[in-house]
């Protein structure tokens, strides 16, 4: 059990470095090319369907909607920067396994340049119940228009290992959520090779 655990955090803190590092470097990151494709020439930015040599498979899709808002921290004089709690509800598909529900909240820091980070934490249950895994992820969100932001993240997931879900605890998720302003998402998520 406590290997089990050790696994666990090992795999958390890569995650923590490497979604820090994209981050940081989202510009040259596969997982913001994987999301965005820009076209320089035009000033716009698209999302890119395309697969990445870095992504296996589409694994899970979902959609839903932001439930609740709330305002955590405006920052100071010196430098404002806004942090929003965001809760969302939705359903999806995970291959393998069916339907599935999902409730996530992230706190959404608003930087400079109109970008977004966050961290969050979620719940995924199959709908038979039989399957419950807790995530977490972290993410950057851009403009793709005025209406709507894309925010490329990766995630990890802790399962029990009886669960249905359990299949989860061997992989790192890379996401691609699209937002709307009327507060509808839409996420796809594929395993990191």
């Amino acid at each position: 059990m406590n290997m089990r655990k050790g696994l666990n955090d090992a795999v958390l803190c890569l995650m923590i470095i490497t979604a820090t590092l994209l981050i940081i470097n989202h510009r040259q990151s596969p997982t913001y090319v994987m999301a965005l494709a820009q076209d320089v020439e035009n000033n716009t930015i698209a999302v890119n369907n395309s697969m990445n040599s870095m992504l296996g498979e589409l694994i899970y899709e979902s959609s839903g909607k932001i439930v609740s808002q709330k305002v955590v921290d405006t920052g100071d004089i010196y430098y404002p920067s806004a942090k929003v709690e965001l809760s969302y509800s939705g359903s999806g598909y995970m291959q393998g396994i069916g339907n599935v529900t999902e409730t996530w909240t992230f706190v959404n820091t608003h930087l400079k340049n109109n970008i977004t980070q966050g961290i969050g934490k979620g719940v995924i249950m199959t709908d038979d119940g039989n399957g419950i895994a807790t995530a977490t992820e972290l993410g950057r969100g851009f403009h793709l228009s005025p209406e709507t932001m894309v925010y490329p993240g990766a995630r990890v997931f802790s399962v029990d290992s009886n669960s249905k879900l359990a299949f989860l605890n061997e992989l790192v998720g890379v996401t691609q959520w699209e937002v709307d302003s009327l507060g509808n998402y839409k996420t796809k998520m594929w395993q990191w090779k």
